[in-house]
């Protein structure tokens, strides 16, 4: 799992590449909460280069939203796939999901 990361506006974009599964949620954890600043308004995760995400990663990602919600900040995911296991689930209607860039601001 690769891990980019920039800035637009007040928003935060993290970007994951490759898969997100039992064998690397553990790491990921780590990696995301230590890059969440306290500071941080806004993080939204691109999901563009994914390639698979299994039950454990949607917890991951719902333990995020669960987190920023609380401290009254905002969570988002960006191009999230047709194919992507968060849209056939319909677990996709628990996160504001944006279609580009542009609707961030």
């Amino acid at each position: 799992m690769k891990i980019s990361i920039r800035t637009q506006g007040k928003h935060k974009i993290i970007s994951l590449n490759g898969e997100l599964d039992l064998y690397n949620t553990a790491q990921l954890r780590e990696d995301l909460y230590s890059l969440i600043d306290p500071e941080d308004p806004s993080i939204i995760l691109d999901m563009a280069e994914m390639t698979y995400i299994d039950s454990s990663g949607i917890a991951l990602i719902t333990d995020i939203r669960n987190f920023l919600l609380k401290e009254k900040r905002n969570f988002g995911l960006i191009n999230l796939s047709e194919s992507s296991s968060l849209r056939r689930t319909a677990l996709e209607n628990l996160f504001r999901v944006y279609a580009s860039l542009d609707e961030l601001d």
